[in-house]
């Protein structure tokens, strides 16, 4: 598993074409990473989501787990993400 530090995610959501086809060369799987993206482009212009909460959104996404926050607001719009 490989996991994208945020300066890659940056300049996926720049479509920097050269750091997606490096992306898509890996043979192993990237870790909360696509989801993160899927999730920013969602909802970062609608709900403000910035990159930090959409890392902590994916990662109990891809978990399957629920999130404990006191930021309910930074979340709720999150489809699938289960709150308490």
């Amino acid at each position: 598993m490989i996991l994208l530090d945020t300066n890659i995610l940056i300049e996926i959501l720049k479509d920097n074409q050269s750091t997606i086809k490096k992306v898509q060369s890996f043979n192993s799987p990237l870790a909360i990473s696509k989801q993160s993206t899927i999730l920013i482009k969602t909802y970062a212009k609608s709900h403000n989501l910035d990159i930090p909460d959409a890392l902590i959104g994916s990662t109990a996404l891809v978990l399957d787990v629920p999130l404990f926050t006191y930021n309910i607001r930074d979340f709720r719009f999150i489809d699938g993400l289960e709150l308490v």
